[in-house]
């Protein structure tokens, strides 16, 4: 698409609010229509969403991760792979997890560092260590 990935835009630093409200919503509404047909991506991350330059909507794409929204059987989901600074805690420490769950949780990552315009870490885990100051 010729308006590249969402992360050229994040490279360049944080964005307004309205404009990060923009993209995120986009991305919501785009992850529930995925979720309401039983689709869930496991790779959400802001080089996985493409921009239309004309009106700077957003597409979401590479499902090379994706799977049904049930997994393996009793809703949860054991691939444990993906982009470590988008993975749920559970990804990381290889605990069967809700694909809608991480989903949302990788988009959140994504609206922070619009926001911020840098991550909010490298790796997310249940122990993230504390600073002190």
């Amino acid at each position: 698409m010729e308006g590249g990935e969402l992360l050229d835009f994040i490279s360049l630093g944080s964005l307004p609010e309205n404009i990060s409200r923009y993209f995120f919503r986009q991305l919501i509404f785009g992850l529930h229509h995925l979720h309401s047909h039983g689709i869930v991506h496991l790779d959400m991350k802001s080089d996985n969403v493409l921009v239309d330059p004309r009106d700077y909507s957003v597409k979401i794409c590479d499902f090379g991760l994706a799977q049904g929204l049930n997994g393996t059987g009793g809703g949860l989901i054991e691939i444990y792979s993906g982009t470590p600074g988008y993975m749920c805690p559970e990804m990381i420490e290889q605990i069967p997890f809700t694909g809608e769950a991480a989903d949302l949780f990788a988009t959140a990552v994504i609206l922070f560092t619009l926001c911020s315009g840098s991550p909010p870490f490298k790796s997310a885990e249940f122990l993230d260590p504390q600073e002190t100051y």
